[in-house]
């Protein structure tokens, strides 16, 4: 950033205070944080070539290349208040209007010159306007951290939740190749169809390509996993198992608190209400104390949506270890069956695969509901939607 003007430096922070995410063109080869931020112990963790679930928000914040180019934007604009940053873009435009009156003396030169005065009146609308001050910018930038390792933490469930499809599609593949050979062996005693035989090869077909697609699933959500935690594209880390935890926790939900909560921790509302107190106008205040009051309406229904869809996840997990327990006392049953000899080996065999089937489903809906109550404890946290950027 040397080669970076003063005043080139606030025009960039300036765009950065409203976009919330700006990403510098310089290239970052040091960690954000210095070697004494962290223990040893795990730094060593952060560094080796696997990625576990409690690693991810370490991972993010010392590895993710918008959060480093962040957090140094934001240690090079420490300390800026409101006024400061309407002086910054104001001499930003004082400096497009002099680019504007070189642009003018060159031939051919007056689109050029247009473009910088349109950039210049830009400029002196946002410093009339402007609300934001380093305070806004860091929670913003917080904001966007806590959405990448949101990002990386749904990849994670993707990844573990597509490697669990696979299992569960082998298994329909499995089932789908015995009721082929059945349809064969039918036909060719004349209790089937050439039609029924054609329909359970095209089953067959469609269930052995649908593992072709779990495998690009796999591999899509372990990538972009590395990508956002600071990998290489041609690494290869190993990925850690999913996390344990409380399947009952969707009964210890208190939605009502929750709401108080996520609206003292919610990163764009304090930053829309450190907006509003630097209004500078009594228009701008009115805009913004809009703004607030729609910040908590949409966390109030965000939180409430995510509510809902745990205690959803939970029901549909409640009635697959139903169906797994229905299953299961079937196959005991034809298991003695299979032992009377009153049903086919192949009978007994198709069951095994069905409640086999049916503990994958059940590990999937598992993963679903670990899944909702992971959105839901991170809108809590500071991450529920308030409808709009802040």
């Amino acid at each position: 950033m040397e080669n970076i003007s003063k005043n080139k430096k606030a025009l960039l922070f300036g765009t950065a205070v409203c976009t919330a995410a700006c990403i510098f063109t310089a290239p970052v080869s040091a960690l954000a944080s210095p070697e004494f931020a962290r223990s040893a112990e795990e730094w060593a963790r952060l560094r080796d070539n696997k990625l576990e679930w409690d690693e991810i928000d370490g991972l993010v914040n010392e590895y993710n290349s918008v959060v480093i180019n962040n957090n140094i934007d934001l240690q090079d604009n420490a300390g800026k208040d409101a006024e400061e940053i309407r002086n910054d873009l104001l001499d930003a435009a004082a400096d497009m209007d002099d680019m504007a009156s070189e642009a003018d003396s060159e031939d051919g030169g007056s689109m050029t010159a247009a473009t910088y005065r349109m950039q210049a009146e830009q400029l002196r609308q946002s410093a009339d306007s402007n609300v934001s001050d380093v305070e806004v910018l860091s929670l913003q930038y917080k904001a966007v951290e806590a959405s990448v390792a949101d990002s990386v933490r749904n990849y994670f469930i993707s990844y573990h939740t597509a490697i669990v499809q696979k299992e569960y599609d082998s298994k329909q593949a499995e089932i789908a190749r015995l009721a082929y050979d059945t349809a064969v062996n039918q036909f060719n005693v004349g209790m089937a169809t050439e039609l029924d035989v054609l329909s359970a090869k095209e089953a067959m077909q469609s269930a052995e390509a649908t593992l072709i697609s779990d495998d690009s699933d796999i591999a899509s959500a372990k990538r972009n996993m590395m990508v956002l935690c600071g990998w290489k594209y041609e690494s290869d880390p190993e990925i850690g198992e999913m996390p344990e935890f409380d399947i009952e926790a969707s009964d210890d939900m208190n939605v009502d608190e929750d709401i108080e909560k996520a609206l003292e921790n919610n990163y764009n509302y304090r930053a829309d209400q450190r907006k509003l107190d630097n209004a500078p106008s009594v228009t701008i205040r009115e805009q913004y104390e809009e703004t607030v009051k729609n910040d908590r309406e949409q966390i109030a229904a965000d939180i409430k949506s995510k509510a809902a869809s745990v205690r959803l996840a939970k029901s549909t997990y409640d009635q697959a270890l139903a169906n797994l327990d229905n299953q299961k006392r079937d196959l005991e049953s034809k298991r003695l069956q299979a032992s009377l000899g009153t049903i086919s080996q192949k009978e007994f065999s198709n069951a095994e695969l069905t409640v086999s089937s049916l503990e994958n489903d059940l590990k999937l809906k598992e993963y679903a509901l670990f899944s909702a109550l992971t959105a839901y404890n991170s809108a809590v946290s500071g991450t529920a939607s308030t409808g709009a950027a802040a």
